[in-house]
Formats: C-alpha cells, sequence, structure tokens
C-alpha cells in the first residue's frame, strides 16, 4: 500500500499470498505521479496470489502499462512465485526452488540500491535458493555448544598473543585468566572451534588497539565461545572485548577520544580513525559470559570500545550474558544479525558516542531473570552525565525486534523499560519490534532528550509498542508529550496495549522463539 505522497522504492522482492484487495496499490494522485516521475519506484518484483495483483484509484494512471516497463512480475497464484514451503507457520522455508523465476531475477543499477549499503544478488526476496541466515548457527534454549567438528585436546592459553596466532578447529581453547591479543597482532579462528573460558580465573579475550581478531565462521560451522564450568549459567567466564581506535566523546588522563574499557581488564579504546579495522566476527556465538570481576562489575557479553566500520561484526549470537548482551563505548561500527538471548541486564546498550548502525537484531528474555540495576532492551546514553560532548551518541538501529517477559506469568519487577533513551543520547530507532511486560515500553529520560525528540535528533519511526504496563513515558519538565510525539502520523508508530497486538507467531517460546509476524 503505497500512498500519502511517499516515494518508496521497492527492488528485487517478492510478495505472495492470497491478499483480499490488491498486491500492490498505488494510492492517490501524488503517488501516482511519483510513479511516473521516477521518485516512486517499484522494479524487478514479483506480486503473486492476489485475486488483483496491481489496482490503482486514479483513473489517469496506468498501472499495467508501469508495471511492464519496470519488470514487474505477476499472476494469480501464489505457487507461481516457485518458493518451497513459504506458508508453513513452524518452518516456513521462503527460499526459491530450483526453477522459480525469482532465480536471476534482480538488479542493483537504480542510483538508490547501487551503493555500499547492499551487496548485490542475483535473487528477489530475501533468501536465495539455498541460504537461509536464520538457520543452523544460532541456538536457543539448552541447545547450546554444538557445533560439527568434534575436537580432540584442549589447549589452555594465558597471558598475551603478540604474534600473529590461528586457532584450529582440531582443538578446543581454554582461556585462563585475560588473555591480551596485543602488538598489533592477529588472532585467526578457524570455523568450528570451540573456545572456552575458565570461570575459575574469569577467562576473558580482550583484543587491543590495533591488535585484530579474524573469528569468520560459516552457517554451518559456528566460532562457539562458552565456558568450561559443567553446570554452566549466567556469568560462567569473561567474555569478548575488543579495543579499537574510533571516536569517542570520552577522555582518560587527558587524552580527548580515550577511555578505559570496562571490565577491569586495564586497556584503552578510542581514537581518530572512523574506519579503524579491529577485524571480523562472523558466525560466532558467545555463551554464558558476563563474569563480575569484582561485585557489580562485570564483563558484557560482547564488548566494543572504539570500535570502527572497517570492523565486520555479522551473525552473532550472545546467550545468557550476566551483564548487557551488548555494550558500544563510542566507534562507529556497523552491525548485522544479532541475537540476544535471555541476557541479565541490557540487551542493546550505547553510550560515549557510539554513531554506527544495527540492522536485524532478535533479543528474547527470561521473565523470572532480570539484573539488580534494572533490565532494559535498550539502553543508550551521550555518557554518564548527560553532556554535550562530541561526537553525540547517535546510533541507528532497524529491523530490530525486543521480545520482553512474558506477560502469561511472573514477571520480575526488576525488568524495566523496552527502550531506556536518556543522557542526551541521539538514537535513531526504525521498523522495530517491541514487546512483552516491560514496566514502560520507551521512557524519553530527561529534558535534553526531550528536547532532541522535538527537534529530530532522537528519531523512532515505523515501530510497534505492544504489552508494556506504561507504553511511553517521559519525566521531563519542559512540556513534552511523549504521546503526541510518538504518535504523529508522519512517524508511523503504533502502540497495543497487549504483546498481541505484535501479531509475532510465538516470541515467548524461551526454547524455540518465533518472532516471525503471522500477517
Amino acid at each position: 500500500h503505497l500512498r500519502r505522497n511517499s516515494e518508496p522504492g521497492v527492488y528485487n522482492s517478492v510478495f505472495i499470498g492470497a491478499y483480499p484487495d490488491a498486491g500492490l496499490l498505488i494510492d492517490g494522485d501524488s503517488c501516482a505521479q511519483n510513479a511516473i516521475s521516477g521518485k516512486l519506484v517499484v522494479k524487478n518484483s514479483f506480486y503473486h496470489g492476489m485475486p488483483t495483483q496491481l489496482k490503482t484509484n486514479v483513473a489517469t494512471f496506468d498501472i499495467a502499462t508501469w508495471a511492464t516497463a519496470n519488470e514487474i512480475s505477476t499472476g494469480p497464484n501464489s505457487s507461481s512465485a516457485g518458493l518451497k514451503d513459504p506458508f508453513n507457520l513452524n518452518t516456513p522455508d521462503p527460499r526459491p526452488q530450483s526453477t522459480s523465476p525469482v532465480l536471476g531475477y534482480a538488479k542493483f543499477e537504480d542510483a538508490r540500491i547501487a551503493n555500499a549499503n547492499f551487496i548485490p544478488v542475483s535473487y528477489a526476496g530475501a533468501f536465495s535458493a539455498s541460504g537461509d541466515w536464520t538457520a543452523k548457527w544460532s541456538r536457543f534454549g539448552d541447545n547450546l555448544n554444538q557445533v560439527g567438528l568434534a575436537p580432540a585436546q584442549e589447549v589452555v592459553v594465558s597471558g598475551n598473543i603478540s604474534t600473529n596466532t590461528t586457532w584450529t578447529a582440531d582443538k578446543v581453547y581454554v582461556l585462563s585468566g585475560f588473555v591480551y591479543v596485543k602488538n598489533c597482532a592477529e588472532l585467526t579462528i578457524e570455523p568450528g572451534t570451540i573456545i572456552k573460558g575458565d570461570k575459575a580465573t574469569k577467562g576473558a579475550l580482550i583484543v587491543t588497539r590495533c591488535a585484530k581478531i579474524i573469528a569468520d565462521g560459516t552457517v554451518d560451522l559456528p566460532i562457539v565461545f562458552s565456558t568450561n564450568d559443567p553446570e554452566p549459567t549466567y556469568g560462567s567466564w569473561g567474555g569478548i572485548i575488543i579495543c579499537g581506535q574510533a571516536p569517542t566523546n570520552t577522555s582518560y588522563l587527558g587524552v580527548q577520544g580515550e577511555g578505559l574499557i570496562e571490565g577491569g581488564v586495564g586497556e584503552l579504546y578510542g581514537g581518530n580513525d572512523p574506519m579503524d579495522n579491529s577485524g571480523i566476527l562472523r558466525y560466532v556465538r558467545i555463551e554464558y559470559p558476563g563474569i563480575a570481576f569484582q561485585p557489580n562489575n562485570e564483563i558484557n557479553g560482547l564488548t566494543m570500545g572504539g570500535v570502527g566500520a572497517g570492523t565486520i561484526i555479522d551473525h552473532v549470537q550472545v546467550s545468557y550474558s550476566g551483564d548487557d548482551s551488548y555494550e558500544w563505548f563510542g566507534g562507529t561500527v556497523n552491525c548485522k544479525h544479532l541475537i540476544a538471548y535471555r541476557g541479565l541486564d541490557d540487551d542493546f546498550d550505547c553510550d560515549f558516542g557510539y554513531s554506527g548502525s544495527v540492522q536485524y537484531a532478535f533479543s528474547v528474555r527470561d521473565p523470572q531473570v532480570a539484573d539488580i540495576s534494572g533490565s532494559n532492551g535498550f539502553e543508550i546514553d551521550n555518557d554518564g552525565n548527560g553532556s554535550t560532548n562530541t561526537p553525540k551518541t547517535k546510533p541507528t538501529f532497524s529491523n530490530v525486534t525486543i521480545v520482553g517477559p512474558d506477560p502469561a506469568g511472573p514477571v520480575d519487577a526488576l525488568y524495566k523499560r523496552a527502550g531506556h533513551l536518556r543522557r542526551n543520547s541521539e538514537p535513531g530507532i526504525f521498523n522495530s519490534v517491541l514487546i512483552g511486560k516491560y514496566e514502560v515500553g520507551f521512557l524519553i529520560d530527561g529534558n535534553a532528550c526531550a528536547d532532541n525528540a522535538t527537534n529530530n535528533l532522537l528519531e523512532i519511526k515505523n515501530t510497534v509498542v505492544a504489552g508494556p504496563t506504561t507504553l511511553l513515558s517521559t519525566n521531563a519538565s519542559n512540556g513534552f508529550n511523549v504521546d503526541t510525539w510518538f504518535n504523529t502520523a508522519a512517524f508511523g508508530n503504533k502502540t497495543f496495549a497487549t504483546s498481541a497486538g505484535s501479531a509475532l507467531q510465538d516470541p515467548f517460546n524461551l526454547d524455540l522463539p518465533n518472532a516471525q509476524p503471522t500477517y
């Protein structure tokens, strides 16, 4: 439904199903004119299975001729799109069959899509015939520590790694105490390798500035960081800390842009290189991290301090973290496909000038386990004092699903907010869904954040909040009306009193959560 003078670009996509009204509706004179002038674009896409595939309410706009010119495929049956098993609600398989017409149909020629944010592929839709980014590499419930190879021996690692080193999948590596990658060395970890943090010595892996970690797993052979505790639980080892040289807004011992990283490991982070490269974390699971190195001072699951945009963070799952699942201290790194599973504190925590982007993120919470400090989905600060220091904390999140505590049973009173935006931060949250029995959905905390929202520096758009006791809240004293702001028509946000309003399939199933929409 393209309407109200919008100018979207839809490329290389597949739409199927028996929508009773239309597959694609170009609604109104302004959208029809945008289509004619090339401002509204739909190209190389499929609309199959609807009684009426293309529709407009503008008599002078010939939608069929326009569709043909833009290589839009139509058909009355969903099966003609050639997808494998798309309507199976339990285990849907939307991949194309080998004979599907979506294969080889895509194009990336238009200026709106021919840029570095999009990787050109040959197929339309989200999946190739053989690929499913949600499958195999991730684990839920108690089904952890499973990879394809059976390692033969354990190797204990301690101290510093100061030369280029490779860890191979035929061994298990045990981190004894704090293990540092230093002196610009590279630590390469083969796909399928298992690394265990020693609980007794609070094992952790710290990648220092200039050094790199190349942990490039595969969908079939993810790299697994876990614990040697035979009865693992929250905080059974340290975690992974990456220190880069990208900008931050903090200072340490008078040096602007540098900070001492959280976790008690004694390393600095930050610098002046936005494109700094700390390596690769791809198809990596981090299980049971977050040990306290001293009371009430824990290491996060994945800590990123001043990590630059030259670093790749993609397909990473943090499970059962004893502190935050992910925390960014400044930096510019862009992340994709993150899972935060049953963490204790916050799922996604940003501060000290983090300005990167995160697309495709998913969090699931245990309703009876929360942190003494109060557990949130998002927690975003400019810094601890809410200063005007620059660069501002200005992350962009899109396509995030936060599944908070299940309202069907007891909920720990320490669950606070699905999104706590505070201390002069300027986040942008788009195209996201936040559900569950939090005390509050979004809290716009303080006059500075309220002013940022009013001035479009803090943004929430096309986002659904469903189920918190209080959907929206603010403590600002400057006249800011959070309900009026959030529900601005142009923002496209929605709220529902119950989590069911989000229409997700089975989001509160802790063993096998399914946050796909039912529509």
